[in-house]
């Protein structure tokens, strides 16, 4: 959901997924110690994805997600009845500006998208107290999130209101999105609860090749958020979380590296400390 131009009167194709370069296939060498093994198929109706099936370790289909549209051509659900869960998509005009996450048919999470101009610049969350207290057993099987470090910024929310938590209380604290020109440079939330902050950040670094999932829309958009949006791919996540008072602080920082192979100005692999994806397209 970027605008394909940087220019800000340039229109935002929010849930307008319709690459030039459809990828049918993916491949990953991390379940089977570098054996390149099938973990998911894009199953198109022209130019709209209608499904993805994603693979276990046998060969098998464990879970299929579908891609529902709107009159207009916008994504407006996915849904994965194996996981019975669903995300429903809200537009106001151009823009995306709701998205209400399902779980077991229990609206779970609300999310609001504010703007800057034509960009997002914060997303609004409120959560269930359900969905606060419980651990989520799910896992993530977005095309890109099934492979990197899982940077799931809701989790400082959890932490701080399973320790402060008033069942009369609305649960919201938003993720701020920072711009360079048509890429994600960083997205950060922080968290305070009583006299305590916590808080993740993530800067990000691009290559200067065309992103193949830009303008799709997942059943987790906090967790792939720079890849749905963002012109260019990811060569680099630095990632910073910090917990502490006026007395103490304590933080920690890494740095995620990931390289690819290209095939003119599209990955052919994306490869993250030698867990490897490869892509096939249409």
């Amino acid at each position: 959901f970027a605008a394909s131009s940087s220019c800000d009167e340039e229109i935002i194709e929010n849930g307008a997924y319709y690459p030039e370069r459809k990828i049918i296939k993916m491949y990953e060498n991390s379940w089977s110690g570098g054996e390149k093994m099938l973990f998911a198929v894009w199953n198109w109706d022209g130019d709209k994805l209608k499904t993805i099936d994603y693979y276990n370790y046998k060969g098998e289909i464990d879970y299929t997600e579908y891609y529902i549209y709107n009159e207009d051509g916008r994504i407006g659900f996915v849904n994965c009845p194996e996981l019975e869960e669903m995300i429903k998509y809200e537009y106001d005009g151009n823009k995306l500006s709701k998205a209400f996450y399902y779980e077991k048919g229990s609206m779970e999470t609300e999310y609001d998208f504010v703007y800057e101009g034509n960009k997002i610049s914060e997303i609004g969350y409120t959560m269930s107290e359900n969905d606060v207290k419980k651990d989520s057993k799910r896992m993530s099987f977005d095309p890109v999130s099934i492979i990197l470090p899982k940077h799931d910024l809701v989790k400082i929310e959890k932490m701080a209101r399973k320790n402060n938590l008033r069942k009369d209380e609305e649960i919201r604290s938003p993720i701020k999105l920072e711009w360079n020109e048509d890429n994600i440079s960083k997205m950060s939330v922080e968290i305070t609860f009583e006299n305590i902050k916590a808080g993740m950040s993530m800067e990000y670094k691009y290559d200067g090749m065309i992103n193949p999932f830009m303008n799709i829309l997942t059943l987790y958009p906090e967790e792939t958020l720079n890849f749905e949006c963002s012109k260019n791919n990811v060569t680099e996540i630095i990632t910073t979380e910090f917990i502490g008072n006026e007395e103490e602080n304590m933080s920690n920082s890494y740095t995620t590296f990931i390289s690819y192979t290209y095939n003119g100005k599209y990955p052919l692999t994306m490869d993250v400390d030698g867990e490897i994806i490869y892509f096939e397209y249409e």
